[in-house]
């Protein structure tokens, strides 16, 4: 047999790239995190559920952006993500009647620490982002208003169409009566229409 020095090469870094393998596993590649959905983003994924009529049976069918919703045994649906804090309440076969979106608890409770009276400057999302996303929505005009100032809710309604046959109402609620596409929203609901 006749020796080949390309052939003892290659057998010889093969033979050192096995050798280099041994040991401790080399950690998976990581992936970057995914950046929190934005508050349009989370209205249209719930509606769409809420639309459709979804269960949330099982914890691989409440995944939502690399988080978990719990499911708590007074028929609430909870998830925090980031941008918002999503509440959905589900019927006795856990599909979702309702779902509520609110600024995430943290600016709430440092808000409140630090201010205590006026709206809270710590909102949702501007008003003109759901009407791009939803279409005009209709001011409802004459809304009861409580004596807070804090909590007063002057309504905006889109409806809004997932798919065919679908239709979900959506409740934003504006602390001002001035309806500019700068205000910021309060809170978002979603229901079936």
């Amino acid at each position: 047999m006749r020796f080949r020095p390309a052939v003892f090469i290659s057998l010889l870094s093969l033979g050192a790239s096995q050798l280099g393998g041994c040991g401790e596993a080399s950690p998976p590649a990581s992936r970057p995190p995914r950046p929190a959905p934005s508050v349009v983003e989370v209205a249209r994924y719930y509606a769409g559920h809420l639309a459709r009529g979804t269960r949330f049976t099982t914890p691989a069918s409440r995944v939502f952006a690399d988080s978990v919703a719990s499911l708590r045994s007074n028929n609430s649906l909870t998830i925090s993500l980031g941008t918002c804090e999503v509440q959905g309440w589900v019927d006795s076969l856990q599909r979702l009647t309702s779902v509520h979106i609110t600024a995430p608890y943290a600016q709430y409770r440092y808000w409140r620490e630090v201010n205590r009276t006026g709206p809270c400057p710590y909102l949702l999302v501007r008003l003109g982002a759901l009407r791009r996303a939803f279409g005009p929505g209709s001011i409802e005009r004459d809304p009861p208003l409580t004596k807070l100032e804090g909590s007063r809710c002057y309504p905006v309604l889109f409806d809004y169409q997932p798919g065919p046959g679908q239709p979900v109402r959506l409740y934003a609620c504006v602390p001002t009566a001035a309806y500019a596409d700068s205000v910021r929203v309060n809170t978002l609901s979603l229901y079936p229409r």
